[in-house]
């Protein structure tokens, strides 16, 4: 396979990926647009009650490291990826509880 089939591979890959996820990524703006006008429209109790409730979820979303590190030397090597995978999708989900704090503490502010 020469450089040029190559390229054209990884472009149809890229096509089928926009053509994929893109629908994903409008309705999750989507969602955050219609979230933060809930957040805007509650009273501040509501909104501390609504904080102590993400800040609750985000103890959900906690990567044990040290057991994963014990996994991984257990299946020699084979749960790194495994442990990869699900830092990456912990982390993600993290910094989408935390962008939720951020529109609640916005909200309170404005």
């Amino acid at each position: 396979m020469d450089w040029q089939q190559l390229a054209v591979s990884w472009a149809i890959l890229g096509l089928a990926g926009l053509t994929i996820f893109g629908p994903y990524f409008y309705f999750q703006r989507r969602k955050r647009r219609k979230e933060l006008q809930r957040f805007k429209s509650l009273s501040s109790e509501q909104r501390q009650l609504e904080m102590m409730k993400v800040q609750a979820k985000l103890q959900k979303y906690k990567t044990s490291h040290f057991l994963h590190l014990v996994l991984v030397f257990f299946t020699c090597g084979l749960w790194l990826f495994a442990w990869i995978a699900i830092s990456l999708s912990n982390s993600s989900q993290v910094r989408q509880i935390e962008d939720t704090m951020k529109n609640i503490s916005e909200s309170a502010s404005s």
